[in-house]
Formats: C-alpha cells, structure tokens, sequence
C-alpha cells in the first residue's frame, strides 16, 4: 500500500489504498473537464443574418453566367458563412463512478512518482514570507509547479500572489489540475476522503436537484369503537355498465309481442 508523507504540526506518514492509473480513464475525465470549460460563444452570420441588398443581380437566363440571386450567398465576399459556429453548450454528462475514478487514479499517480505531501496544520499567519519559508524547508523551492489544495483561508491568502502555485480549495480538487503541476499539497483529511471513496465536492460538480417525494394517500381505517366502514359509492363505469344491461334485458320482451302477432297472422291465412 502506497503511504505519503505527512507535513505541519503532526508528521508522520499516511497509507492510502488507490487504484492503479489507467491512462484511458484519465484521458475521459480531463477531456470532460476541457469539455465544460469551453464557452461556447463562437458565433458567424449565416446569409439570412448579413445586410446586403435583395435584389436579384441580373437576368436568370440570357446572360451567360451563373444562376445568382443574392448577394449575401456564401459564394460571394461579404456574404453569409455556410455550416459556421453558433452558440452552443459543449459539456455532456460523465459518470460519477468515473469521475470519482479518475480523481482516485490521478492522485495515485502522484503518490507513484512521490510527489504528494499531506499537511495536518500549516500553523501559518497569512504571510508570503513565512509560506515560502515553510515551502522551503519542506523541499519546494519553486522549480517545480505545485497545486495546493487547502480549506485555511491564511495558507491561500499567502500562496496566491506566488506564479510556481496554484492555490484552491478542497472544492476545487480535480483531475485536470492535478496532472498538470507536479506536486501536490493538500489536507490529509482530504486525501483520507479521496482514497476511501467519499463523495465530495470536487466529484459532484454538477448538483442534481432531488425529486419530490409524491404524498401517499391513508389508508380508511376502522373506528375503534367498532362501527364498520361505510360501503364505497358505485364508480359511474359500472352504473353506466348496469343499466346498459338493464336496457339490453328489456328490449326483447319488448319485441316479443310483434312476433307473435305475426305468428298468429300466419296462422289464421
């Protein structure tokens, strides 16, 4: 089992149980990632959005030249583009398992190369000087690009205005950035998290609003003084269904009368 070194007012080490790296789940989660980002905002005016005149330029026969009838046709300079960009969403749906997936392997990865420190307490003031002192004693002199991941707001006040560190929040803990710098300093409540599977914030970046639970009708219960239900009213269908057969039983003996009249007729001749 892996273990990382363990930094601040409680060193030690820490085992942490991850996935071996995959290099095609990595390559899912960083393009999803790249995916959400993206704007979107690319835009081009097709020929119904160009200004140009609507008149036809000439003749449709006689001429000799090609059938034109519009000058904000894509053919012409200053006409509208054809199959250009319009403003479009380009982030789609990965799942969770493999977004929670990839950031275990991500960390993983790290942790293979020797390039994960956990701190339990920087015990810093919010000063650039004292975060650079204690980068320095800790073997971070600033060749190296370090991604720092902490919930203390004085250690991110003191690491944001240096160029060689990129400071978050626990939140903001994600694939993409991990690979892209070369260590990674984070909480070990947070890496503790990471390695045992616990959903967080970072993992969950798109909320799913709950459905609401639609309310159950009670049950008719029997009063307890031992008076019986009252009986349920007919449905209208099996009324309706009744005095359809009720009309269905009466009409032959209404008919009967007529055919023995005629048999009787008959009879007689």
């Amino acid at each position: 089992m892996p273990s990382v070194q363990v930094l601040g007012q409680n060193p030690g080490t820490l085992e942490l149980s991850l996935p071996k790296p995959k290099t095609h789940v990595l390559y899912e989660v960083v393009n999803w990632q790249l995916a959400k980002r993206r704007r979107g905002t690319a835009s081009t005016q097709t020929r119904a959005d160009v200004s140009r005149t609507g008149k036809k330029l000439y003749g449709q026969k006689g001429t000799g030249n090609a059938r034109h009838g519009d000058r904000a046709a894509p053919i012409y300079v200053g006409g509208g583009a054809a199959f250009g960009p319009k403003p479009r969403d380009y982030g789609y749906t990965l799942p969770k398992k493999v977004r929670k997936l990839g950031l275990q392997m991500a960390v993983s990865d790290r942790v293979g190369e020797g390039k994960v420190y956990a701190v339990s307490g920087f015990g810093l003031e919010g000063k650039t000087k004292a975060f650079l002192k204690w980068a320095a004693d800790n073997g971070m002199d600033g060749s190296s690009r370090v991604f720092l991941v902490t919930d203390d707001e004085l250690v991110l006040r003191a690491a944001r205005n240096l160029t060689w560190v990129t400071a978050v929040k626990c939140a903001g803990l994600n694939v993409y950035d991990i690979l892209k710098h070369d260590v990674l300093v984070a909480d070990k409540a947070l890496l503790e998290s990471v390695a045992s599977g616990v959903s967080s914030k970072a993992e969950d970046s798109e909320a799913v609003e709950a459905k609401p639970v639609k309310a159950t009708k009670p049950k008719a219960v029997k009063a307890a003084s031992g008076e019986e239900a009252k009986p349920k009213a007919p449905r209208a269908k099996k009324v309706a269904a009744a005095s359809s057969d009720e009309t269905a039983a009466e009409a032959p003996a209404k008919r009967a009368p007529r055919k023995k009249a005629a048999a009787e007729a008959k009879d007689g001749e």
